[in-house]
């Protein structure tokens, strides 16, 4: 497995050859999107909408303790 390097707003802006902010408006909307579609999934496999954090939570402390 490759270990990812630390990528810096400022290396993405000239990689991506856009200013340093649109890079961090970009993540952000990206961010949010994902944990959009995210809850919507996962809610779709839980009985109540209740059970959505704590299922989010499980599957985060599943994926942190598994080195991914």
């Amino acid at each position: 497995m490759t270990e990812r390097g630390e990528v810096s707003y400022a290396k993405l802006s000239l990689s991506l050859g856009v200013p340093e902010r649109s890079v961090k408006q970009l993540l952000h909307h990206f961010r949010a999107r994902y944990r959009s579609i995210l809850r919507d999934e996962i809610s779709q496999t839980v009985e109540t909408a209740a059970d959505v954090d704590d299922e989010t939570r499980y599957l985060c402390e599943v994926l942190a303790s598994s080195g991914a």
